[in-house]
């Protein structure tokens, strides 16, 4: 989740882990309407950086006026070995702002497994979302049972339409594990990853929604090839 200039918030729809008291009372009103768990409808692809001029002049013609860029760091845990199902592992992410701030804000996000349906032209999962603030996440995070199971930082920019998100964005790795400063993060590749994403209510169908992700990411062609691929761990 990325971080909103004050001039482009009337301006995307996107809603961002910007830091302070507003997205806690957001997050609290949207758990007493039941909206915390959606379904995600999403796609992916990849570019050289060569093609990443073209990518933004398409994304700022299709698009809504705004480009949100962002920095973040994920760290992905699961179940430790003695509660975990094999069969079915529960993997859980946090992700935060990076460097991090003083608001010691962390956004938990849950990703089940997706739709066993061929016919759907696009991945779609349940997914949970939510806030998390603490001076210690760490300490949080074992008093849940998880254990560590890899991390990375992403940086890149996002666009809306409506309320379908594109980001854009590089993969970087932290050399020494717990390790954050600047000469410790290398870049994995050269390459840019997009994701086209939509997130509707747990209980709404999702075969029109598909289909209009769809109908958009197809947009982007030739540029690039948004597929149906399951990247997520």
């Amino acid at each position: 989740m990325a971080s909103v200039p004050s001039h482009q918030l009337k301006e995307t729809k996107y809603n961002p882990l910007t830091g302070g008291k507003n997205i806690l009372e957001d997050f609290k009103a949207q758990v007493q309407r039941g909206n915390f768990q959606k379904r995600e409808i999403i796609l992916y692809g990849s570019i050289f950086p060569e093609a990443l001029g073209s990518l933004k002049q398409r994304l700022q013609g299709l698009c809504d006026p705004g480009e949100v860029k962002f920095r973040e760091h994920e760290i992905v845990f699961h179940l430790s070995s003695e509660l975990k199902d094999t069969k079915s592992p529960f993997v859980f992410r946090f992700r935060r702002k990076f460097p991090p701030t003083d608001s010691n804000l962390m956004q938990l996000k849950y990703i089940g497994t997706p739709e066993l349906d061929n016919k759907c032209p696009c991945i779609v999962r349940n997914r949970i979302d939510t806030v998390t603030q603490s001076t210690d996440h760490m300490e949080f995070i074992r008093g849940l049972g998880l254990r560590t199971n890899f991390e990375f930082i992403v940086e890149g920019f996002a666009y809306t339409k409506g309320d379908i998100v594109v980001s854009v964005y590089r993969i970087f790795k932290t050399e020494k594990m717990g390790y954050y400063d600047e000469r410790y993060i290398k870049a994995i590749n050269s390459s840019f990853i997009i994701e086209v994403s939509l997130q509707i209510p747990h209980l709404q169908g999702y075969a029109k929604p598909a289909q209009i992700v769809r109908d958009f990411a197809d947009q982007l062609y030739p540029i690039v090839e948004m597929r149906k691929v399951n990247y997520d761990v």
